[in-house]
């Protein structure tokens, strides 16, 4: 085969060499030529060609099929027997891909490296390939790209997979005093003995890593710290995910799952996710004289084993947070956060034990007592879109809109995924934070708005006794169990003869008692006052619980305690929007009087979009359902929250009658009421109001159908 050496001149890049073997002979040619002899130009010629000529040169690969290191897919390893030359001259070497190029140290006995630059001056750029099972001599460095001096690299689209060194940084390593960027790789089962698992970051030089992935990398021996990335230097981080990153016998004071930081890093809309360390820092660990800015990050997942811990951060220097979410890590001791803190606002910190700082009015914290759960994927990382996994935080959570966009290094635009994915989007059926603006917490940006469900559910009754107390019912749709408050408030009620000291019970759908409580101080009050929601008055019941879904009905029962009547509410709140179930099919039943004695029904509309809702008065058939004193002629008002008249019926097939049929749900008897009606969302409040026609009396019932 004739040699594919290219000679036509590349602009601005001097000359280009076209790798065509997946051979390791060395060059023969001269500085313009690349040829092993044999009509091939291999890797290491080319490198030797370029290291002969001044200035920037490129090398590509036009390798053919029919080279014998190459799969029938052409994917081609170049194995290497021996170590390549250093680059010591300014060098573009890119490949098709990571998948097409693979250059492989291909030795079980001896040590060598991948690629080591000695340039001093100049850039030196890898793109397109992987870089594999590179291990650095005893002398230290990377064992897949190694920085030696002062030349400018650039790894981009690249995988760094299965590298390693005695020393530390196992796959790149920047020793010099000039810059090393990292952009759309994956660095993923390296190792270092001392630190820096995948990444170096020496004293004098800078590091850059934006939208890549660093995952399952370890530092292994005593003294090991930094799972993925070991930073004496200057480190900015963006865009990026290190998950799973670990330090296996960390017996000194280091640690730092993910990070070990003794330098100045900027975390920027990054996931720092399931990263383990056996003494302190699981996801990262800042050091004294260390300084660490994070901003728009989530960390979470992470793990401390020892007992000085930090599962989330171990802080001994300077850390400035803001718009960052740390919670669901895990230690021995201090899960999320650990020290001293610079807080910036609108964080959220599930259990801010052991720290301070976290005192802007902005900042949402909890405690080893009293987390705050931040409502995240249970599945934990994954693919939500762009290049890098990110946890995603679910509706209903604490993070929605309580962060900010304006970053500790700029305003951003997007979100971690990137492209597509913006930075903020403000859900209007939620209160941003004070200064905020609609940005989520963390590093994960939810996109769409929650979507619309009736919640805070009320029904105000004059309860009697007997079969005539106050009785709510709902069902719970959908298929993950849902987190109720149920209240029963009287005398905190702004009326006269309102129900001195009610009682509450809840049922399931076969009648059994699931809970019940009078004064709701008696019993879960740490709970329900962690609801923000408590009742005002002592005297008032409450009750918190997580019913199963699945259209399992519940019924909510007031009393008077000893027998006492008067005005009294059922209520029952939705305490997590993050499932797929919602409260749905709300209904009331109790003896309607005349005056303010009639009954009165209430929901809200929570989301950005209407909600569409059928309300039904029930009366003449509870009769043949076994009821006595049934009212026989109902008559219904819905009402907004100005009060202003939305629809009234009485009889329902005299108005609207074919959109109530097309419910499926009419009421079976006709003097019954109904209207079909589409609410406005981002918290419309509703009203039902059942009377009886010509101020009669009887037991009735009035329902709320969901249709949407």
């Amino acid at each position: 085969m004739s040699c594919l050496a290219l000679v036509t001149r590349v602009p601005a890049q001097g000359l280009g060499f076209g790798v065509n073997s997946t051979g390791d002979g060395d060059n023969v040619g001269s500085s313009n030529f690349c040829d092993d002899g044999t009509g091939h130009c291999t890797l290491r010629a080319a490198i030797q060609a370029a290291n002969a000529h001044p200035g920037a040169d490129f090398i590509g690969f036009v390798i053919p099929a029919s080279d014998p290191g190459c799969d029938a897919t052409g994917n081609c390893t170049i194995n290497l027997p021996r170590a390549l030359p250093d680059i010591s001259e300014g060098v573009s070497i890119s490949g098709p891909g990571p998948g097409k190029i693979i250059v492989h140290r291909n030795s079980k006995q001896t040590a060598y490296r991948i690629f080591n630059v000695t340039a001093a001056t100049g850039t030196v750029a890898f793109s397109g390939m992987t870089i594999d099972n590179g291990t650095a001599p005893n002398s230290g460095g990377a064992g897949g790209v190694n920085n030696l001096n002062g030349a400018t690299v650039n790894i981009t689209n690249c995988v760094l997979s299965q590298n390693h060194t005695f020393s530390a940084g196992g796959a790149v390593s920047n020793n010099g005093s000039a810059t090393l960027s990292i952009f759309n790789s994956t660095l993923s089962n390296n190792s270092a003995l001392v630190g820096g698992g995948a990444v170096y970051s020496g004293v004098s030089g800078t590091v850059i890593i934006n939208n890549s992935s660093l995952s399952s990398n370890t530092s292994t021996e005593d003294g090991g710290c930094g799972g993925a990335v070991y930073n004496a230097g200057a480190l900015t981080i963006t865009n990026s995910t290190l998950s799973g990153n670990s330090t296996t016998q960390n017996l000194t004071n280091d640690g730092g799952g993910g990070l070990r930081n003794s330098g100045t890093a900027n975390i920027v809309n990054t996931t720092i996710a399931g990263n383990s360390v056996l003494r302190r820092g699981g996801g990262i660990c800042n050091l004294a004289g260390g300084t660490v800015n994070l901003s728009n990050s989530t960390v979470s997942g992470n793990s401390a084993n020892a007992s000085n811990g930090g599962g989330g951060i171990y802080n001994a220097g300077t850390m400035t947070s803001k718009s960052s979410l740390i919670a669901l890590n895990t230690a021995f001791f201090a899960p999320d956060v650990h020290g001293t803190f610079s807080s910036q606002g609108f964080n959220l910190i599930g259990q801010s034990d052991d720290s301070t700082g976290f005192t802007a009015a902005t900042d949402r914290t909890g405690t080893i007592s009293s987390p705050l759960d931040p409502k995240l994927d249970p599945n934990g990382l994954q693919s939500n879109g762009g290049a890098t996994k990110t946890v995603a935080i679910l509706f209903g959570s604490p993070a929605i809109d309580k962060g900010s966009s304006a970053g500790l290094t700029g305003n951003l635009a997007l979100d971690q995924r990137g492209s597509g994915f913006a930075r903020m989007f403000d859900d209007t059926s939620i209160a941003n934070a004070a200064g905020g603006d609609g940005t989520d917490i963390g590093a994960f940006e939810v996109q769409t708005a929650a979507p619309t469900v009736l919640a805070n559910i009320s029904t105000r009754l004059r309860v009697e006794t007997g079969d005539n107390v106050l009785i709510g019912g709902f069902i719970v749709t959908g298929t993950q169990p849902k987190k109720v408050i149920v209240r029963a408030i009287g005398p905190s009620f702004p009326l006269a003869g309102v129900l001195a000291n009610p009682s509450l019970e809840l049922r399931n759908s076969s009648g059994a008692l699931l809970n019940s409580n009078d004064n709701w101080r008696s019993d879960q009050q740490a709970e329900i006052i962690a609801t923000t929601i408590p009742p005002s008055n002592d005297l008032e019941s409450a009750i918190v619980t997580t019913l199963p879904a699945n259209n399992a009905s519940y019924t909510a029962i007031v009393r008077g305690v000893n027998n006492g009547t008067g005005v009294g509410l059922v209520e029952a709140y939705d305490l997590d929007r993050s499932v797929d179930s919602k409260l749905a099919n709300i209904s009331t039943r109790g003896l309607v009087q005349t005056g303010d004695n009639v009954l009165i029904a209430g929901t809200i509309a929570l989301g950005q979009a209407p909600q569409r809702v059928l309300v039904r008065a029930i009366g003449p058939s509870l009769t043949s359902a076994g009821v006595t004193g049934a009212m026989q002629n109902p008559i219904l008002e819905l009402r907004d929250q100005n009060g202003t008249l939305l629809g009234l019926n009485d009889n329902w097939r005299s108005d609207q009658q074919q959109e109530i049929i097309d419910t499926t749900i009419p009421p079976s008897n006709d003097l019954e009421s109904a209207i079909v009606q589409t609410l406005p969302a981002s918290g419309a409040f509703c009203t039902a109001i059942l009377r009886g026609v010509g101020n009669t009396t009887g037991i009735a019932v009035v329902e709320v159908y969901a249709l949407n």
